[in-house]
């Protein structure tokens, strides 16, 4: 949940650091079992909270699907990080490890989901500063590295203060000589944002009135240039389905754009649906509209999105579901079109999520892009904070990029962005709007753009190199049978320490200088084999203990999870004034059971009935404080009632953990 802070509509990019860092103490102080659940629950959480705008958007459905794959990713997360923690300098090969699996799940499955990233948290944050070096890819293996190594100073593990030291060094070098690159003159641009009606979702269903809107905006525009109110743009960008129907084709649509075009005399980028090859197919484009009614170049939406604008397999799983009937048409991807050459200027265009990947743009800037254009439509998902966590991800881009950009959306959010990330310009959502201003140009290639392709491969070869590492290690490991350590005949024996391998049959006896070590070997041998040859029974209920165990402490973590899901998602963070305490509260109550669960896994019982107990106060306090700020309204899940039940669980799990906890010490 700390990590999902990290990104808007909270955004607090300071807090991914502290995240990772967390997330490392859990994984690497628990066996490997342990490790993946603590994974699993990580990666629930974290993109439950990040993702749950398309509950309100698209449906519960692809909110589940979406999060379950991600959780995926977590778990290989955890799993790898796990192994590499015990190499040399650890943290620097989980940070390898963390992007490794952040490219994967950026583009796979189905073209993948690249949200939630690390590097993108880096905006308005001292370490912003290594976006034009590195890339979000960089960036995000220094934040995920620097985190783990905070972690790893709390684990004492060694070299840990080395890798801390270094991050910080590589922030604070970047900011003392950050990558900046001259201007070639300034560009005037400006975007449309001409609104969507009714509840600013329906597009499709009110295409002509969106385009109407559009062609409004441009000619009010271009009264205000006649009039001497603004100085003339050299661009005008409208937003990515500003016509739903192809312009090319349709008389109406062509001849309002072509009013509007002629009216304000300035080349239009127009964003819209264009005819396929066939019936079934279609492209989502933005199209250059010259005041003379010619057509300049094109770019095609790189990455269309699957079950959103085509259905994957149609022949096979198109009859199962009635939404898919709502996709007749598949979008077609680009093969790599753009930059587009506008008045002199070459101009990266994006659509939508292609603002997300790392080839997109990247690949226009790297053949000879100035300027950035990023075409969406977000009316999908009005009202809700992906827009916000979008536009996160553009001003990483720019600064990443070292180019300005023009965002223009259908109703929000539209704006304008300097190569530093700022907002020059920003216009209200759910209106009409114009943003005019302008921005510098410039030619000069950012280290992180120019070898982005060689740092990703780096950093996953290191990843893997590690992961090889671990393994080649585990094999040596597995063909040790015996070791008894040396002796010293004369001197002081301290309490004796013994780890026995059933499954292996192999004894390793720690004692520093023994008088006698044969007898004393002997000993424990005798020991060690009388423990380990208990009846059926005794192997039965160790067994059963265990399992109850691992239940218990599944259902108490997920039961804390979705019980601060349910109070996080109901807080009206401008309106309710105690919203800081209950944040506080629910974190608090998320850290002191993740502490009681790893004491649990470390087998310290004696620790768990204090913080068991603490976490259960806090998210009653939590509880009580929802209360009285909502008057018993009903939650996010649906109903009011589940806060009560969970603490009820909650504290019946807590009951059985600590018994189970004070029968295991008292075993010992």
């Amino acid at each position: 949940m700390v990590a999902a802070l990290a990104f808007e509509p909270v955004g607090h990019g300071w807090l991914a650091p502290l995240a990772m860092a967390m997330f490392w103490i859990s994984v690497t102080r628990s066996h490997w079992r342990s490790a993946l659940i603590h994974g699993a629950c990580f990666g629930f959480t974290f993109m439950g909270v990040l993702l749950w705008w398309l509950v309100d958007s698209v449906g519960a459905g692809a909110w589940v699907l979406l999060v379950a794959t991600q959780t995926l990713a977590a778990v290989a997360a955890a799993a790898g990080i796990h192994a590499v923690s015990r190499l040399p300098a650890g943290p620097v090969w989980a940070g390898a490890v963390w992007v490794l699996v952040e490219s994967t799940r950026s583009t796979w499955p189905l073209g993948g989901l690249p949200w939630g990233r690390l590097g993108i948290t880096a905006i308005d944050t001292p370490w912003v500063t290594l976006l034009p070096y590195v890339g979000i890819p960089g960036t995000g293996f220094v934040v995920a590295a620097a985190g783990f190594a905070f972690g790893g100073l709390v684990t004492r593990h060694r070299g840990s203060d080395l890798v801390v030291v270094g991050a910080v060094m590589m922030s604070f070098a970047a900011t003392v000589a950050p990558s900046v690159a001259p201007h070639e003159g300034t560009f005037r641009i400006a975007v449309i944002q001409g609104g969507v009606p009714g509840d600013g979702r329906d597009v499709a269903g009110n295409h002509r009135q969106v385009t109407d809107n559009h062609v409004q905006q441009t000619r009010e525009l271009a009264q205000r240039i006649a009039a001497g109110e603004t100085p003339a743009p050299d661009l005008i960008v409208w937003p990515e389905n500003s016509t739903a129907v192809d312009p090319l084709r349709d008389r109406a649509t062509r001849g309002a754009i072509d009013e509007a075009v002629s009216e304000v005399g300035i080349p239009i980028l127009i964003g819209g649906v264009f005819d396929g090859p066939d019936d079934a197919t279609a492209y989502n484009r933005g199209i250059v509209w010259l005041p003379d009614g010619e057509i300049g170049p094109a770019y095609t939406k790189t990455h269309p999105v699957p079950f959103g604008e085509y259905i994957p397999w149609r022949s096979v799983i198109g009859g199962w579901s009635s939404r898919f009937q709502l996709i007749p048409r598949d979008f077609l991807p680009g093969s790599g079109e753009g930059p587009l050459d506008v008045a002199g200027i070459k101009v990266a265009d994006a659509i939508c999520f292609d603002v997300a990947y790392d080839d997109a743009l990247p690949d226009q800037v790297r053949r000879g892009a100035q300027l950035v254009a990023v075409q969406t439509s977000n009316a999908t998902f009005y009202e809700t904070y992906q827009p916000e966590q979008q536009f996160e991800i553009t001003r990483a881009r720019a600064v990443e990029l070292n180019r300005s950009v023009a965002v223009a959306s259908t109703n929000g959010i539209s704006a304008i962005i300097d190569p530093s990330g700022r907002v020059l310009v920003r216009s209200a959502e759910g209106s009409g709007a114009v943003a005019i201003t302008d921005v510098p140009i410039v030619d000069a290639i950012t280290p992180a753009v120019r070898f982005q392709t060689r740092l990703t491969l780096l950093l996953s070869g290191l990843a893997i190199g590690g992961l090889l590492w671990c393994a080649a290690r585990s094999s040596r490991r597995r063909r040790v049978r015996v070791g008894i350590a040396s002796y010293r005949q004369g001197e002081r024996r301290p309490a004796p320490s013994a780890a026995w391998n059933p499954k292996r049959q192999w004894l390793v006896l720690h004692q520093r200088n023994p008088r006698d070590s044969s007898d004393y070997s002997e000993r424990t041998a005798e020991s060690l084999s009388a423990a380990s040859s208990g009846t059926t029974k005794e192997k039965n209920r160790m067994v059963s203990s265990r399992t109850r165990r691992w239940v218990v402490s599944v259902a108490l973590a997920v039961l804390t999870v979705v019980y601060a899901l349910d109070q996080l998602l109901t807080i009206e963070w401008p309106d309710d004034a105690v919203w800081p305490l209950r944040l506080l509260l629910l974190l608090a109550a998320v850290v002191i059971a993740g502490i009681a669960f790893q004491a649990w896994s470390a087998g310290k019982p004696q620790e768990l009935r204090p913080l068991t107990a603490m976490s259960t106060s806090l998210i009653g306090g939590a509880s009580l404080a929802s209360a009285a700020t909502s008057g018993g309204s009903d939650t996010a899940f649906g109903s009011g009632a589940l806060g009560a039940v969970s603490l009820v669980a909650l504290a019946f799990g807590v009951i059985v953990l600590n018994i189970d906890g004070r029968e295991k010490g008292n075993r010992s």
